[in-house]
């Protein structure tokens, strides 16, 4: 989106975000470090373009080639966190080649391959209805992750931010995978007053809610050292 900054870190083979809060994020490339040649992999990407429409254009140098990247979700991020400390709270879960290809399967399930790549933080596309999110906190939870910030951007016509119905039942299976897996997750939803509904739905729940990603993820780093 118009407020990330993307950088294309060529020694290391990876695009990344900085978001508005300062934070650096690796976006997409192989993690660890590697080359690679497949889709949102990287040998030495150097260019940049980025088109109003939400894609990113990848000059990815040695395989000779340029990639376009989808980057029109902002902040609808499933992201997962393995380790909070005080000044480790931007470590982010390390898929490994089998996590991704099963988080690659969740995708393609859903019809959203070749729309997202399978990496950490795990950006959505507006197209991602509740049970697309819910699958993929499953599935972060099952690679082993013990903290999730599920990031909902309620502009989403796909998201029920309105009646309620479908946001009820997804709070509650939530709620369900969190008590079976004892894990802990943060829901932020970056949004104003007309969506106070939505957020009252998961706190109902019990999440913690927050307004932006940067707060929330300060804050579930407060909830697990006090655990």
């Amino acid at each position: 989106g118009s407020s990330e900054i993307y950088i294309a870190d060529t020694g290391n083979h990876q695009i990344r975000r900085l978001d508005p809060s300062g934070t650096l994020w690796r976006f997409s490339g192989n993690d660890p470090v590697a080359t690679g040649t497949g889709p949102g992999e990287y040998a030495g990407p150097t260019g940049l373009h980025y088109d109003p429409s939400g894609a990113l254009y990848v000059a990815d140098t040695f395989n000779h080639r340029i990639q376009e990247v989808n980057v029109n979700a902002g902040y609808e991020t499933v992201g997962s966190v393995d380790t909070l400390g005080e000044y480790d709270f931007e470590r982010l879960y390390q898929l490994s080649g089998q996590d991704r290809a099963a988080l690659s399967d969740v995708l393609e399930r859903h019809g959203m391959q070749g729309l997202v790549a399978a990496s950490n933080p795990l950006d959505l596309t507006p197209m991602a209805d509740e049970g697309v999110y819910f699958d993929c906190v499953e599935a972060m939870i099952g690679f082993g992750a013990g903290v999730v910030m599920l990031g909902l951007v309620p502009l989403s016509e796909q998201l029920d931010t309105h009646k309620l119905t479908q946001a009820e039942a997804f709070a509650a299976r939530l709620k369900s995978l969190v008590q079976t897996s004892g894990r802990l997750v943060g829901i932020v939803i970056d949004a104003g007053m007309p969506y106070q509904s939505y957020k009252a739905v998961f706190e109902r729940q019990g999440f913690p809610v927050f307004d932006g990603m940067d707060m929330g993820i300060l804050g579930i780093n407060v909830l697990k050292n006090s655990r």
